[in-house]
């Protein structure tokens, strides 16, 4: 990395390391001046290939004219020295590929309210006449209270602007690539749905469509093989959110859903059914209430899907409940006495009421109290703990 913890680049202190990789190395920063985190984006010292340094001014001019809430905000662009410099929103929380391989698969009702903001950002970028190109589990995250922010415009261009990338080149994630576009054509809104299909695939059953140990052996994946579906992987996923998953992997674009605000209108009106609950937050901005159900949880009916295995079986008469805390592992407390970690699955009689508090650092706690019934599947989502300076 280039910069060392404590350097001051500007007002901004550099505090650690958030990542690097071909197209520039990002940091947690400090601005002096208010005392807010933000990120800081820059090259690394030394040579820069001319490419690099277009594409690095290309983000910079992007993100410079978005303004969504699902996307990360841009704030400044400067050089310090012979360094430039990305000042951009911190986005605190954990990216979906981290989320995925650490507790598996998103609930399906999860998965579906994570899409839909997803799929506001990409319709405003389109409206906006600009391809993000690089939809991806790692350029999303999500936030401790729920909400998701697409993040990464490194190779994101103007659909009216010349290609940046050589011919015969394909710029993007080989195992997110649209068929299309490794057959030469230019990115478009119906690759951009294609993304969307590998994302939720990718979320619903724990693994991308299309995965293998050389990139020659995915792209063959891509352009011939039909993906399994996602209920044959985890039996979870409702039949037609399936088919909503299926379509956006379509090969031939024609064939997929037109925008992707018909991808979110797809969700939210086929994936509810008798097997799934879809529970609303009630939360004002700027307000935090310590009681508040999560927003979009699903209600599955899967028993012991990540609980107890087969050793334990309830008694007759009796239900295996599962209590999931959405975004990681929580501690599950009952009069102060901790009982263990989310998912946390124990037995119980229909009708009988449980009531436990989840606690996560950096969460205010979370009492949880219901009344046994034909779901199997609690899911809640922590909000954040209020800062002193914010209110928020």
């Amino acid at each position: 990395m280039t910069l060392r913890n404590g350097a001051l680049i500007g007002r901004y202190r550099v505090d650690a390391p958030i990542g690097a990789g071909g197209m520039g190395e990002v940091y947690r920063v400090t601005d002096t001046a208010s005392g807010r985190t933000m990120a800081l984006k820059t090259l690394p010292r030394g040579p820069v290939e001319p490419r690099v340094w277009e594409r690095f001014l290309n983000e910079a001019t992007i993100q410079s004219q978005l303004s969504h809430p699902a996307i990360a905000a841009f704030h400044e662009m400067f050089l310090w020295g012979e360094l430039p410099c990305l000042i951009m929103e911190y986005v605190a929380g954990q990216t979906l590929d981290q989320v995925v391989s650490g507790t598996g698969p998103v609930p399906p009702g999860e998965a579906v309210r994570l899409l839909g903001p997803i799929c506001e950002a990409l319709s405003y970028l389109h409206a906006m006449g600009i391809l993000h190109r690089d939809l991806k589990s790692s350029n999303v995250k999500l936030m401790p209270d729920g909400s998701v922010k697409l993040i990464d415009f490194g190779i994101a261009r103007f659909r009216s602007a010349a290609r940046m990338t050589q011919v015969g080149a394909v710029a993007g994630t080989p195992e997110m690539l649209a068929p299309e576009l490794l057959r030469g054509r230019l990115a478009d809104e119906a690759s951009e749905i294609w993304g969307l299909g590998v994302l939720g695939y990718e979320m619903l059953t724990g693994r991308l469509p299309f995965a293998g140990a050389a990139v020659q052996d995915v792209y063959r994946q891509i352009l011939e093989d039909d993906p399994v579906p996602p209920s044959e992987l985890n039996p979870a996923v409702p039949a037609n959110l399936d088919l909503v998953i299926m379509r956006c992997l379509s090969k031939n674009p024609a064939k997929r859903y037109r925008t992707c605000d018909g991808v979110r209108r797809a969700l939210a009106g086929k994936v509810l059914t008798k097997r799934e609950e879809v529970i609303a937050v009630s939360r004002r901005p700027g307000t935090w209430k310590r009681a508040v159900l999560a927003a979009g949880v699903a209600v599955a009916l899967w028993v012991g899907a990540r609980g107890v295995a087969g050793l334990w079986r309830p008694a007759a008469g009796e239900r295996t409940v599962t209590i999931e805390a959405v975004g990681g592992a929580a501690e599950v407390y009952r009069e102060g006495r901790l009982l263990g970690h989310t998912p946390y699955t124990r037995h119980a009689s229909p009708g009988e009421t449980i009531s436990v508090e989840l606690r996560r650092e950096g969460s205010a706690p979370l009492p949880v109290q219901f009344e046994v019934s034909q779901r199997n599947v609690y899911s809640y989502t922590l909000s954040p703990v209020s800062s002193p300076a914010t209110g928020r």
